[in-house]
């Protein structure tokens, strides 16, 4: 799938957070698993595996790929939140 795509999908709900964090930028942290599932396309299978459970949930391996791809991430929230 396009990335394109899901970014169009998810459109509404993007704003409708960027609003939320506009109010509170410094209690609000957004995590967007398109900017790390996806490059130019989302893959929907991966090494023969489904990575969505429907249209809009990750299956369990979809869930470990996007962390496997965001632990840097993750683990630098963490850290913050414990400053």
């Amino acid at each position: 799938m396009l990335r394109e795509t899901v970014e169009q999908a998810n459109a509404s709900i993007d704003g409708l957070l960027r609003d939320v964090q506009t109010k509170w930028p410094d209690k609000i942290t957004i995590f967007r698993p398109v900017e790390h599932f996806c490059d130019s396309a989302c893959p929907v299978v991966k090494d023969g595996v489904w990575l969505y459970f429907n249209a809009g949930h990750f299956s369990v391996a979809g869930s470990l790929y996007v962390v496997s791809r965001s632990e840097n991430e993750f683990l630098s929230f963490l850290k913050a939140s414990r400053e």
